[in-house]
Parts: C-alpha cells; sequence; structure tokens
C-alpha cells in the first residue's frame, strides 16, 4: 500500500525483528520470527521482494562488504551470497540474539543466550564463521556492539558490560549499572563520539564514547524497543510499545509514534504516528530516499520517505 509518501510492505508473518538498510546495493534486509529474510529491492517506487528460508526464528540480519549474515533462536548462524545462497554456517550454545562484523579485523563477534542458563556467550568467529575464541559471561545479555577492541554489551539486569579484546582473548574492564531495567539496544557514532542504549525502563541514554558519562537521556512513554542514529545529521529515531499483556489491558497515548530526537542533547525534535497495530521492534533510516523504516509485532514493514 502507497499514499502521500507512506509504503506498506508485508513479506513476514510473524512479528518483525530486525531491519538493516544496504546503501551500497540499495536493498532492505528484514527478518522476523517466521524464520524468513526478505531481500527488498526497489524498481519505479515499488518494492519486490525475495524471501529466504531459514532455520527458526530469525532474530539478527546484516551484511558485511560481500556477504550477508543471518542469527537464529536455534543457535545457528548464517552466511548467505547476495543471492541468499548459504556459503557456510555456525550452530552456537544457544539463540542468537546480536552479530557484529569488524571488516579490518575481519572477524565476527556473536552474542547467543547459553540454554538452560540465565548466562550469555561472546564468540569471535573468522570470516568464514570458524570460531577463534569465547567467553561465557555473568549475565543474560540480548545486545552488543564492537568498536576500538571494546566489545560493549547490553544486560537484561540494565548494565553496560564493557570487555577488552586483545588478538582473540575477551577480559571484562567493567560493569556499568545504567538501566533499571533490560537494555534493548547498545550502538554508537564515532562521528559524534556518542555511545547510545536504550531499555524496557523507557529511557534512552546518550553516553560520552570515551568516558561512558551519562550526557543526557530521553524518557518515552512506553518501553523503547529501538532506535537508529542517523549517520550525518544530528538526529536520533526510536519506537517501542508495550508487551502484548500490556497492551491487551491499558492504553498509552503515543506509545506507537516514532520519535526523532537531537543526537547531542536528547531534545524532541518530532513525532508521528507509526501506523503500526502494536509495538516498533525494529527502525533504520532508509538512506537510499531520505527515510525511515520500522518493523512492527504486526509483522508489516512502513517506509516513510
Amino acid at each position: 500500500m502507497e499514499n502521500s509518501g507512506f509504503i506498506k510492505l508485508k513479506g513476514h508473518e510473524r512479528p518483525l525483528t530486525n531491519i538493516v538498510c544496504d546503501i551500497q546495493n540499495k536493498v532492505i534486509y528484514s527478518s522476523a520470527k517466521d524464520q524468513n529474510i526478505v531481500f527488498w529491492n526497489k524498481n519505479d517506487n515499488k518494492y519486490s521482494n525475495t524471501i529466504i528460508k531459514g532455520t527458526g526464528a530469525t532474530w539478527v540480519v546484516g551484511y558485511t562488504k560481500d556477504n550477508i549474515y543471518t542469527g537464529s533462536a536455534d543457535g545457528t548462524m548464517r552466511l548467505l551470497d547476495r543471492k541468499g545462497n548459504n556459503i557456510c554456517s555456525y550452530n552456537g550454545s544457544g539463540p542468537i540474539r546480536s552479530i557484529n562484523y569488524d571488516e579490518e579485523k575481519m572477524i565476527f563477534i556473536v552474542l547467543s543466550k547459553i540454554l538452560s542458563q540465565n548466562k550469555s556467550r561472546l564468540n569471535i568467529l573468522d570470516k568464514n564463521l570458524n570460531e577463534l575464541s569465547f567467553l561465557d559471561l555473568s549475565n543474560e545479555c540480548n545486545c552488543c556492539t564492537f568498536l576500538n577492541n571494546k566489545i560493549i554489551t547490553g544486560g537484561k539486569d540494565g548494565t553496560l558490560g564493557i570487555y577488552n579484546l586483545e588478538g582473540y582473548d575477551i577480559n571484562l574492564l567493567n560493569l556499568i549499572q545504567s538501566h533499571k531495567s533490560e537494555i534493548s539496544k547498545i550502538d554508537f557514532d564515532l562521528r559524534k563520539n556518542i555511545l547510545v542504549s536504550s531499555s524496557y525502563d523507557k529511557n534512552l541514554i546518550i553516553y560520552d564514547l570515551n568516558t561512558f558519562e551519562i550526557k543526557s537521556k530521553y524518557l518515552h512513554c512506553v518501553s523503547i524497543l529501538c532506535f537508529s542514529i542517523h549517520p550525518n545529521e544530528n538526529v536520533i529515531v526510536l519506537g517501542g510499545g508495550q508487551d502484548k499483556m500490556s497492551v491487551a489491558s491499558s492504553k498509552e497515548d503515543g506509545e506507537f509514534n516514532i520519535i526523532c530526537i537531537n543526537s547531542l542533547n536528547s531534545e524532541k525534535l518530532f513525532q508521528f504516528d507509526s501506523k503500526h497495530f502494536g509495538p516498533i521492534n525494529t527502525i533504520a533510516f532508509n538512506l537510499n530516499s531520505y527515510g525511515i523504516i520500522s518493523g512492527g509485532e504486526d509483522g508489516y514493514i512502513h517506509i516513510w520517505n
């Protein structure tokens, strides 16, 4: 469906988990709990899709210079070519929740849950998904990022874990209690020298990237499940919503709105209705058309140009 710059896409049968925009190849990749990975190509303002079957509910989709990678709830990480053909795979300790790739070091940092334990594991894999090292963490984490030889994790207990990667050895440097509940996402912007985290405690926090001191906060009306930092402008876009039980029993105004804030001081710039019938699970800037892409619990992708 298309209407005055708003495009609604249906390629998944279950809630969206991840959306990324590949600028160079002009493709949008999306993943969901229905096991499918979808490649979205735009031609003449119309989007066509290619559906790639996964091995389980897929939490992560991303890309390197040459390939696409996925991480699933059954613990499988897959490396695909640009057409969606399987190149190789890796089976981890449990559900894969986050994957980062470093082009310079040519390594993957994979965060997964350890089955039957309230713990997580960090794995270092080479570009062919061979395991180089791992570290079992003392807490359960759902997200991580990697920069300047540091791995930063976001815990279900609201802590930031700061780890140093020396060679392939992972060592804990510090644990910082920053949120009151589960951290939903972590990302950074080297140009602005900021680290950003969001949480189920409704807060988005902006830190100094060098000292990890808090620079500013933004308080949403509901849990913040996702955000994206614009690579060129001083803008962060975010979304969220209540869990299914809370949605059924209450309603808060603006809970499914898309919010844009200033990345320098967290001041709200503007907001608008996402038109999702449920929480916004993933959001990204559509840099191919100066817009925003959101993926919802309702299984739809919304593109705002």
